[in-house]
């Protein structure tokens, strides 16, 4: 089930997606009053359950790090029925010329049940926001960062699982390539069962 994928270039379906909002130095965007887009592509390759990524184009307008959205056009209730948060905000620097900020983002389904985790990559270009990377699913956390490296955790659920409890876990390891200049798929390997993803911020 698990597998080394070495080699693999994230598509560039959901790289380099552009926005009208100016960015000159992504060391500097405050994403805590921005919009973050996310998109349908994803590097979440699974389909089943709640392993796989959300799979919808999302605009999350974020004041001091927060988000509220509703279900339905017009909404149905006043009640927001997602907070999506902020949880993490992290910078690298994988080339000289190149930064990078990687946040993730937590979108709880405050109506209903189940809650979303997005690890997004952006950077500056030519003035404008751009995504570099999303993964996104639910029991998704960011684990490790670092100049070259980008580590998810993700929670995998069995047909019998409780949706609350996930059975397995899978470690991604994203390696930046300078001559692309993206991450690139290096390992997914079995990742510890008995502890729940935490965030390294």
């Amino acid at each position: 089930m698990f597998r080394t994928a070495v080699g693999i270039v994230l598509s560039v379906a959901f790289s380099a997606s552009v926005w009208s909002q100016n960015c000159t130095d992504i060391r500097r965007f405050d994403f805590k009053n921005a919009t973050i887009h996310v998109g349908k592509s994803d590097a979440n390759e699974l389909g089943a359950l709640y392993n796989a990524p959300r799979g919808i184009a999302l605009a999350f307008h974020l004041r001091d790090g927060v988000a509220l959205t509703y279900d339905g056009s017009p909404p149905i209730s006043n009640t927001p029925d997602w907070r999506a948060e902020l949880v993490a905000d992290r910078e690298v620097h994988p080339e000289a010329s190149i930064w990078i900020r990687v946040i993730s983002l937590e979108d709880v389904h405050m109506t209903g049940t189940g809650t979303w985790i997005y690890v997004l990559g952006f950077g500056c270009e030519r003035g404008h926001l751009i995504r570099e990377f999303q993964f996104s699913s639910e029991g998704t956390m960011l684990k490790h960062l670092d100049n070259q490296s980008l580590q998810i955790l993700q929670g995998i659920w069995s047909p019998t699982d409780a949706h609350a409890d996930p059975s397995r876990r899978r470690e991604l390891t994203f390696k930046w390539d300078a001559q692309v200049h993206r991450y690139r798929l290096a390992t997914i390997r079995p990742g510890d069962s008995a502890k729940p993803p935490q965030n390294d911020k």
